[in-house]
């Protein structure tokens, strides 16, 4: 969720209208707010094989038939590729998991990037 910071309170808060946004259709990641996925891996230093494919399994996930977003007007949205954003942290996980995800629409990038 986008947020933005009010002058007299100096504390971030979320943008009106985005408190609706949600998933739904997207066990287990359904509603809002953040998931965490622990993927066990060994001596990977900026790119790393398992984490490539626990995203591309929740990617699966989130594409699945009956997979809708809710946006911040109320509206239902079929779940598409290009919904959906990745960011990881080096350049060469980035490489890797656009190998795996660009034929879907998936976006991936680093901070920097987007």
């Amino acid at each position: 969720m986008a947020a933005c910071c009010q002058e007299k309170t100096r504390r971030l808060h979320s943008l009106a209208g985005l408190e609706q946004q949600v998933l739904l259709g997207t066990p287990p990641f359904e509603g809002a707010g953040l998931w965490l996925v622990g993927v066990v891996h060994d001596g990977n230093q900026n790119s790393s094989t398992e984490e490539a494919e626990a995203v591309e399994r929740i990617v699966s996930s989130l594409l699945r038939e009956g997979s809708k977003w809710i946006d911040k007007k109320g509206i239902s949205h079929q779940m598409a590729g290009n919904d959906i954003l990745v960011v990881a942290p080096y350049n060469a996980h980035v490489a890797l998991l656009g190998e795996r995800l660009s034929a879907r629409g998936v976006r991936v990038g680093t901070v920097e990037r987007f």
